[in-house]
């Protein structure tokens, strides 16, 4: 066969150019037929892990919340010894006191307190606290011009226990003493004056029997009269002994 020139390879079926014995040159397609494309490579498994950030810890974390969740259903469900499911605990009611437990709210200007196996009343905002002794409070005004003090009373009834403070010093009585009587409480009220060390002292001081049956005192020192009787009002109208509270006075 002419070198060079195409001819026809029985053992390739197809056109070859040379000779038969340079061996195939290039190979072309047989007349009326198209070049293959390689078919695409087939994708291989997908990965069972996830490609996205923290996918393996999202994963366990969800494994544990799942073996937490059936752990604890066991648990609430696991039968008592009776063979049936323990009831779910009853819820606690919120605790709220009831109004007798909570005691008078003090009127606007005034605060109320508690001294311990004492008394609990109302007494004026700002006033200050002094201890006297075991049975007797003190409330110090701003400018220490007057003074509130609540106190026990030794005596037989409030009229005798005054027979004491008719014998102070320079002792002169400002208005009629009268009794009074509110609710359960009654006593006697007195307004005097008296010399003090450094001054005269005018007074108005009330002394009763609470609802414990026993005896207390309260006296406002210095300010002017209509203080002096307001102050002492509210205190006894707000005074309750120790015990459980009790309503305030009309």
């Amino acid at each position: 066969m002419t070198s060079g020139g195409p001819y026809w390879n029985e053992d390739a079926q197809s056109w070859e150019y040379g000779s038969e014995d340079d061996g195939p040159v290039a190979a072309t397609p047989p007349p009326g037929e198209s070049s293959r494309t390689p078919a695409p490579r087939r994708p291989g498994p997908r990965s069972r892990t996830s490609t996205r950030p923290g996918g393996r810890v999202l994963r366990v974390a969800a494994l544990v919340v799942v073996v937490f969740t059936i752990a604890l259903t066991a648990a609430l469900l696991k039968p008592s010894d009776d063979g049936k499911p323990d009831d779910p605990a009853p819820m606690e009611k919120p605790h709220s006191a009831s109004p007798s437990a909570v005691g008078p709210t003090a009127p606007a200007g005034y605060r109320m307190v508690r001294e311990k196996n004492l008394f609990r009343t109302a007494v004026p905002v700002g006033w200050k606290r002094e201890v006297i002794d075991n049975s007797t409070i003190d409330y110090n005004g701003p400018n220490l011009d007057s003074y509130l003090s609540v106190f026990r009373v030794e005596g037989s009834t409030s009229e005798e226990s005054f027979k004491t403070v008719r014998e102070l010093s320079g002792f002169k009585e400002l208005a009629e003493f009268r009794s009074f009587t509110k609710d359960q409480v009654s006593g006697h009220h007195m307004e005097y004056q008296y010399e003090g060390e450094s001054r005269v002292w005018q007074v108005f001081e009330s002394r009763f029997r609470a609802t414990d049956g026993k005896l207390y005192g309260v006296a406002v020192y210095g300010g002017d009269r209509e203080t002096r009787w307001l102050v002492a009002d509210t205190t006894l109208r707000y005074f309750c002994p120790p015990g459980p509270p009790c309503t305030v006075l009309p």
